[in-house]
């Protein structure tokens, strides 16, 4: 019965890591260049058991192995395109293909970013929203009357004038990755690199395998629905396990009326009831109960 409280509550614990991923999805569904997380999970020890009257070296069709439960063993990045948002600011860049974008950090450090919402600065220097640099740095001219930014990063402004003459002020770098999904999250739309990540390898936007810019911004991708159909499926589960593994019927039980209790609650229920899903695979009742309250 030990062993299968301890196993019980590693699998509550993997689930309701899996419900914090998801609604960490959702919450970023409009965050430009959010990229969404998914978790991966592995299973425990095994322990091997020889069943009575069976000697240990009797060659067997099958095994007795009983295991101890789930384990978390990564939050990956999914690093796939995502949804195009036009803007009427000419400075928002999205990259279509692999590159992130370089920003200076305050202490010194370069961060990588997939968000290209720029604005520019008191001094007019190109800068994200939570005004870090970009790196190199860009700046506008005082008297520019226009801006273009080319697909190989390249950046010309009018003056005013003379506005039959373009005058190239900077160009933008993208960095990639042999590694992205080793990139460690910073927050505020940005990367820190890694051991896992390697070194980043630097070039013009098009050229070495990196992708080039559209004048658009780009949204996380995250898919709305999956947050939905995560705790149907845990609740699915959860009596599913229970009749076959649980012995005292009053648990499956317990896990037929959660299952029905959720469902119901889920029909209802916004973003903010998601993490209540999942608690359904454990027969939690009180904190189903607190939050319908």
């Amino acid at each position: 019965m030990l062993r299968a409280m301890t196993t019980a509550a590693s699998g509550m614990k993997a689930q309701q890591t899996n419900i914090d991923t998801i609604a960490n999805n959702l919450a970023n569904v409009n965050t430009t260049g959010y990229k969404k997380s998914h978790a991966e999970f592995q299973d425990l020890l095994y322990e091997s058991i020889v069943p009575t009257g069976r000697a240990s070296g009797d060659a067997e069709p099958t095994r007795v192995e009983i295991g101890h439960g789930v384990k978390l063993v990564a939050t990956n990045k999914q690093f796939s395109q995502g949804l195009i948002r036009q803007t009427s600011n000419p400075l928002d860049l999205m990259v279509e293909g692999d590159g992130f974008f370089q920003v200076r950090l305050p202490d010194g450090s370069i961060g990588y970013s997939r968000d290209g919402s720029f604005k520019l600065d008191a001094e007019r220097n190109l800068v994200t929203s939570s005004g870090y640099l970009l790196e190199p740095p860009i700046q506008i001219p005082q008297d520019a009357t226009e801006i273009n930014i080319a697909r190989d990063g390249t950046v010309s402004v009018l003056l005013a004038g003379n506005t039959s003459t373009v005058q190239d002020v900077g160009n933008i770098e993208l960095a990639r990755f042999p590694n992205a999904g080793g990139l460690m999250a910073r927050g505020g739309n940005v990367f820190l690199q890694s051991p896992a990540s390697g070194q980043p390898q630097l070039s013009t936007p098009g050229l070495d395998g990196l992708g080039d810019f559209r004048f658009a911004a780009q949204t996380g991708g995250v898919d709305q629905t999956q947050g939905l159909a995560v705790p149907l499926e845990v609740g699915v589960q959860s009596v599913a396990c229970g009749a076959g593994d649980v012995a005292d019927q009053g648990v499956l039980a317990a896990g037929q009326q959660v299952q029905d209790a959720g469902l119901a609650h889920v029909r209802s229920a916004d973003d903010g009831d998601l993490a209540v899903a999942g608690l359904l695979h454990f027969g939690l009742w009180k904190a189903l109960d607190d939050e319908v309250q």
